[in-house]
């Protein structure tokens, strides 16, 4: 922030990029493809600033990219929080009623 000058953004400058690496790292986000999920991150933050269309398309290119990377980690499991998620729902799912699954 220092090196690019006045005025400073602080949320857009560093506590936005920083959150927005800690959610995409936790998820297993690949680099490449942050910036898209900033992108789509802040439609669903703004308030005024994206039309109603364009909210919704945003908000649709985040499921359908969020499904494929699910889709992605469920047939190849990464060292992420998506991952995890996906293995205990499965072990939920597949958890036979008369039986209390154990972890």
């Amino acid at each position: 922030m220092k090196g690019a000058g006045p005025p400073a953004d602080l949320v857009e400058d560093f506590a936005l990029p920083l959150t927005l690496g800690v959610i995409s790292d936790l998820l297993g986000v690949p680099e490449e493809d942050r910036g898209r999920f900033r992108v789509w991150s802040g439609s669903h933050l703004s308030t005024s600033v994206l039309s109603a269309t364009e909210t919704t398309a945003q908000s649709r290119a985040l499921h359908a990219y969020i499904t494929g990377l699910t889709d992605r980690r469920r047939a190849d499991p990464a060292d992420d929080l998506l991952s995890d998620l996906i293995e205990a729902r499965t072990r939920m799912t597949d958890c036979p009623e008369t039986n209390l699954c154990r972890w």
